[in-house]
């Protein structure tokens, strides 16, 4: 990061450039709603980094620039340059900027980070591609994934058991055609640190793979609204009870504590 001071400029819209190796998609029904109501006097200053070749790339305000280049009436815009030295360091101001806003999806603060080159980011991005996963906002179909912000947070606490419950879950969820959610993630990560044996103990692996992830979704949502709590424990409680259904030897909690 530079320490100089930002500078405040009245830039020429057309010589404002996008990065998309770290911005997210445009948003048209953003992008209309900014048309309908602009207001040159009003319009919110973009962040802009400046790069050693003068080029200017914008930061933040990617949807207001793309409005006004629909706007044969708006010319230059207001902007708050900051000296870039390239992508990254773009892509590291943008996800701090637009970390806690809602509009922000997070998948394209992920992609920031990667980006930038947040390590644990990276380490999520190289086990998605191990197991042939992808990041998809919708999530519907087989080895797509949508629950990036539960990855992030499971591999920041044991990164050996993370893979392990992803590796697992995309076992599951490919065999169902089904796409890796938050809820399966979630569940077997209860299961794998608070069962007496790990998912890949051949006896467990086994049982998870004969009830399959509909009947393992199925019992975690049950036992979700009936305790009205969406959790991981609600998760991996009701699976447990799914793989113990007319079990002959059921499987127990590490601790002998009944949930």
């Amino acid at each position: 990061m530079t320490n100089k001071r930002p500078e405040y400029r009245e830039i020429d819209k057309h010589l404002l450039r996008v990065d998309h190796s770290y911005q997210q998609p445009e948003k048209p029904s953003q992008i209309r709603s900014l048309e309908r109501s602009w207001n040159s006097a009003a319009v919110v200053t973009l962040l802009v980094g400046e790069r050693k070749d003068e080029s200017l790339w914008i930061i933040d305000g990617q949807q207001r620039w793309a409005a006004a280049m629909s706007n044969p009436a708006v010319t230059v815009l207001p902007c708050m340059v900051v000296q870039s030295t390239g992508p990254k360091m773009e892509a590291e101001l943008f996800w701090l900027v637009d970390v806690g806003r809602r509009d922000v999806s997070a998948i394209d603060k992920f992609r920031a980070r990667l980006a930038f080159g947040d390590e644990r980011a990276w380490f999520v991005q190289d086990s998605l591609d191990l197991f042939g996963l992808k990041l998809s906002r919708g999530a519907k179909n087989k080895n797509e994934v949508n629950c990036i912000e539960v990855l992030l947070t499971k591999a920041s606490l044991d990164r050996v058991a993370f893979r392990r419950v992803l590796e697992v879950a995309a076992i599951l969820a490919a065999e169902e055609s089904k796409p890796v959610n938050k809820m399966l993630v979630s569940g077997l990560w209860y299961l794998d640190r608070n069962l007496e044996f790990d998912l890949f103990e051949s006896n467990v692996f086994k049982k998870l793979k004969k009830i399959g992830a509909s009947m393992l979704l199925g019992e975690a949502n049950r036992v979700a609204q009936v305790l009205a709590n969406r959790n991981e424990r609600a998760y991996g409680v009701g699976m447990l009870q799914a793989i113990n259904k007319g079990a002959k030897v059921r499987l127990q909690w590490r601790d002998g504590v009944e949930r």
